[in-house]
C-alpha cells in the first residue's frame, strides 16, 4: 500500500451557522480495513438535541466515501435526502452512557470498494438551516501514515539558504520512504516506522511529495 503526502498551501474558508454543532465522536477500532465493522460513537453531552428541534433522540449518519486517491467521491451509501433521512442511517442512543453509536461495515454501507477515506457527519432528519454536525473524516486501512513536520498541506516560509525538517511515521510496521522536491527524488529510507530529513540550502521554492509504500501493493 502507497500513500502519497503532498505539502502544499490548502485554504478552507468555512461560514459561521448557530445551527452548526462541534461534537466529539471516536471510530472503534481507530485504524480498520474497508470490509471490517467500524462502531462510531458520538458523545451525547456534545450534541444539543433542543438546538436542532430533535426529540426522542433522533439523530442520523450522512455518509460520503472517497477512492483510493483521497479525492474522488465514490459510493452510494444510505443517506436518503438531506431534509428526510433514511431510517437505515439512524443512530441508536444509549442512555445510560448517553452515546449515539452506529455499526456498519463501509463496503456494505457505501455500496462500494476500494475505500481510501470515509466521511461521516451527524444531523438532525430534516437536515434544512444546517441542523448538522461538522463533517468527520477518518482514512481507511491499517496501514496510515502521519507527517509530524511540516503540517500536511501547508506552505512554509523561509528565508534563502535556510533548512527544512520533513518528518514522518507510519503504522503497522517498516515502510519505505520516497522524499521528492519539485518532482525528483532527494532522500529515500527502505526501511522504517519513522523518517525524518533535513533539506539543507534551500535557495528557491520547492514542492515536496512524500510516498510511503509497505508491503507488495504499490
Amino acid at each position: 500500500m502507497k500513500k502519497t503526502i503532498l505539502l502544499i498551501l490548502f485554504l478552507l474558508s468555512i461560514g459561521a451557522n448557530a445551527q452548526l454543532q462541534t461534537v466529539t465522536y471516536s471510530i472503534s477500532p481507530a485504524t480498520f480495513e474497508e470490509a471490517a465493522a467500524i462502531t462510531i460513537t458520538i458523545n451525547g453531552s456534545s450534541i444539543n438535541e433542543t438546538t436542532w428541534g430533535v426529540t426522542g433522540n433522533a439523530l442520523y449518519l450522512w455518509a460520503w466515501a472517497f477512492d483510493l486517491d483521497d479525492t474522488t467521491q465514490k459510493g452510494t451509501p444510505l443517506n436518503g435526502s438531506w431534509t428526510a433521512s433514511d431510517e437505515a442511517s439512524k443512530f441508536t442512543y444509549n442512555s445510560g452512557a448517553d452515546t449515539y453509536t452506529k455499526t456498519i461495515t463501509p463496503t456494505v454501507y457505501y455500496n462500494t470498494t476500494s475505500i481510501g477515506k470515509i466521511g461521516f457527519l451527524i444531523k438532525a432528519k430534516d437536515g434544512t438551516g444546517d441542523k448538522k454536525s461538522q463533517d468527520m473524516l477518518a482514512e481507511v486501512g491499517s496501514f496510515q501514515v502521519t507527517l509530524t513536520s511540516p503540517s500536511q498541506n501547508s506552505s512554509t516560509i523561509i528565508t534563502s539558504g535556510a533548512s527544512l525538517n520533513i518528518a514522518a511515521n507510519n503504522t503497522g510496521g517498516n515502510a519505505s520512504y520516497n522524499l521528492k522536491s519539485n518532482g525528483i527524488s532527494i532522500d529515500t529510507n527502505g526501511s522504517s516506522a519513522n523518517y525524518s530529513f533535513i533539506h539543507t540550502n534551500i535557495t528557491s521554492n520547492q514542492n515536496y511529495e512524500l510516498e510511503v509504500t509497505q508491503g507488495s501493493t504499490t
